[in-house]
């Protein structure tokens, strides 16, 4: 399955994914944190003309930032924006910026229910069967689909993917 349709923003060109396999914001669903394979918080951004929250871009994090989400009461949350810079793999790096931006967008929350949010959401779980050096197509053992209207969960969809072989 082709997991290009289902990145959520139609914002951002399909080139930029052309670069390096994207890691994917996270996303704690049913007490596991998982990897989310679309970016919700992508038409936010576009609708406040943000252009970039950080200076420093990573190529697995093009998008220049990585969010935490949740789901909660079929409820969507984002909870953090960090730097690429913040994160473990990245963490080579030195800058003087905050390593969230959550103050920033949102001043003094801590949770923020993403009513933006109106698309279908890709979460990749399990192991890796087929590792792609672009964007976010790689094959996970299982792909989780999530429908939101209005940042409310209205439909939840399981594949389990085979490895070619």
């Amino acid at each position: 399955m082709n997991s290009s349709y289902y990145i959520c923003s139609e914002f951002i060109s399909k080139t930029l994914y052309l670069m390096a396999a994207q890691i994917g914001d996270k996303k704690i669903y049913n007490g596991q944190k998982l990897s989310l394979a679309s970016e919700p918080l992508s038409p936010y951004l576009y609708t406040k003309k943000i252009d970039k929250l950080f200076t420093e871009i990573s190529s697995a994090y093009y998008r220049g930032y990585c969010a935490t989400w949740k789901i909660e009461n079929k409820n969507i949350y984002l909870l953090n924006i960090e730097s690429p810079c913040s994160l473990e793999s990245e963490s080579i790096y030195k800058t003087e910026e905050s390593m969230s931006a959550m103050n920033k967008l949102f001043p003094g929350k801590t949770e923020v229910f993403a009513y933006w949010v109106n698309a279908k959401l890709k979460i990749q779980s399990g192991e890796v069967l087929e590792h792609v050096k672009k964007g976010y197509d790689s094959v996970y053992e299982k792909d989780i689909f999530l429908k939101f209207e209005n940042g409310v969960l209205m439909e939840e969809k399981i594949v389990i993917n085979t490895p070619n072989e």
